[in-house]
């Protein structure tokens, strides 16, 4: 039977309907409510990421979490990752670098769509992310983009981190995965793994089975000559390297390497210790007791850079990555040739900040040739 006017009146004011948000509807009214960027500085991408202040950066972490999952759509659904870190600066900064399928940095052509994303202004962001969409990723919207999020031990990784995450989530068809306090490298490892799972266990404990193994095939032939002694103190800045250290101790003794760790987390994060104090100062980090001819080992606060030193009467000597890179190449160089092996180029590669003394050593420790 028909209904009653009445009765239609109040079917009608039962069944409100709405207009779904677009995608970046969404995207603009997630980022307004939680993460506006008002009117903080200009910030620029570049082989760091982005680094400042932390409290500065909430705006920073959540549009790069979109940015992300964009990217990894892009590359066919592949993972990407995002380690959260400022590396060597201070305790109270903080910063965030993307990390592309193959373990290695976020492709240069990419720099100037994230620096240009992230600097939007709030009222903009929804047509910064269609014509990101429109021009980079298109009809691979429909996939599902996947993201590898890793953090340092900074006091505000955690909270910029969950603004990584409401990025990526912001993204329709996106996963996200934390895989909490690693370094730089590890989280590196993991992204590669995810896509070419031939190079190994996509997992910290991976990386460390895959690392310990590297470094005993290395050296496990080697034979110990002069004054060399396999023990080190590692200065670990008081940052997330101390952890995978801690877990590997056992198993670098087994490998023949005795290994003490220093600043492991009980003071400030990189201060008066890590690779860029004892680089800068020309000194043993604080803590270290280092006396003539014991090997010491800095990491930097994610544990992607490392130097070596060692005392020789008053003053400290300091091996950089150019020197670890010759010793290195010497070391492979001798064994190539004890090995008889011929015909095999042997390459040393350098970047534009090496000096050119290092480059003639370079050349005659792998040949002309090379």
């Amino acid at each position: 039977k028909d209904q009653s006017p009445l009765k239609k009146r109040y079917t009608a004011m039962a069944t409100p309907t709405y207009q779904a948000a677009t995608p970046q509807e969404s995207v603009a009214a997630m980022g307004l409510r939680c993460y506006p960027r008002g009117d903080k500085p200009f910030l620029g991408y570049g082989t760091a990421g982005f680094r400042a202040a932390a409290d500065t950066l909430d705006h920073i972490f959540f549009r790069v979490g979109i940015l992300a999952a964009l990217r990894s759509k892009a590359q066919e659904g592949q993972a990407v990752g995002v380690m959260v870190t400022a590396s060597h600066n201070p305790e109270r900064d903080n910063g965030v670098k993307i990390v592309d399928p193959m373990g290695e940095m976020l492709a240069m052509t990419w720099e100037a769509n994230v620096t240009s994303f992230v600097n939007s202004p709030d009222d903009k962001l929804a047509e910064s992310y269609q014509a990101l969409v429109d021009v980079y990723v298109g009809d691979k919207m429909s996939l599902q983009a996947k993201v590898v999020v890793g953090r340092d031990t900074r006091g505000s990784s955690p909270r910029l981190a969950m603004a990584v995450l409401d990025g990526v989530g912001v993204v329709e068809a996106s996963v996200a995965q934390s895989i909490g306090l690693v370094t730089t490298p590890q989280l590196h490892y993991v992204v590669r793994c995810l896509n070419s799972p031939a190079y190994g266990a996509p997992s910290v404990l991976g990386y460390e089975n895959k690392y310990l193994g590297a470094f005993k095939g290395l050296v496990g032939a080697a034979a110990v000559q002069g004054n060399y002694t396999s023990e080190v103190v590692v200065d670990c800045a008081n940052g997330v390297g101390a952890l995978p250290l801690r877990s590997m101790l056992a198993r670098l003794r087994e490998s023949g390497l005795a290994v003490e760790l220093a600043n492991v987390g009980d003071g400030v994060l990189n201060e008066g210790c890590g690779a860029d104090f004892v680089k800068v100062k020309q000194t043993a980090p604080n803590g270290l007791d280092m006396p003539e001819g014991k090997r010491g080992v800095s990491l930097d606060g994610d544990a992607d850079r490392i130097v070596y030193f060692f005392k020789s009467g008053p003053t400290y000597r300091l091996l950089d990555g150019d020197r670890i890179a010759l010793l290195l190449a010497r070391f492979f160089a001798i064994k190539l040739k004890e090995a008889g092996v011929e015909g095999l180029r042997f390459g040393l590669v350098q970047t534009a900040y090496a000096n050119g003394a290092s480059t003639v050593a370079a050349v005659e420790a792998v040949g002309e040739a090379n």
